[in-house]
């Protein structure tokens, strides 16, 4: 029950108010950085202070990785994105630190920047 509770208080997080969103740009996806795919496909990746939260309107399986300005891992993992919203954390090292987001799903790469 109180997985549940939890879960239900996370999705909330990412649902229930306003939060920043990431402008993604594709790797090697197309010509200039520009993806293949149409830019309202793209999967959609939003953050507060502590949450990270990337929903996607395929079901598809992704390797999503967050860095610091140092370019030490924070955050590795392979998620099922899907139009329901995937929680992510990571752990910010104190105020204005920017930190970078790479999905690799199939055969296509993105990435973004977000504080």
């Amino acid at each position: 029950m109180k997985h549940i509770l939890l879960l239900l208080f996370l999705l909330f997080a990412c649902i229930g108010y306003a939060q920043n969103e990431v402008e993604l740009v594709g790797k090697n996806n197309g010509t200039n950085g520009v993806p293949n795919r149409n830019e309202a496909s793209l999967p959609q990746v939003t953050y507060d202070d502590n949450t990270v939260c990337v929903a996607d309107s395929l079901s598809r399986v992704a390797e999503i990785v967050i860095k610091d300005t140092d370019g030490e891992i924070v955050h590795q993992s392979i998620s099922i994105l899907s139009p329901s919203t995937t929680l992510l954390y990571y752990a910010p090292e104190g105020t204005d630190n920017l930190y970078t987001i790479d999905l690799y799903i199939e055969d296509e790469e993105y990435y973004g920047y977000f504080e």
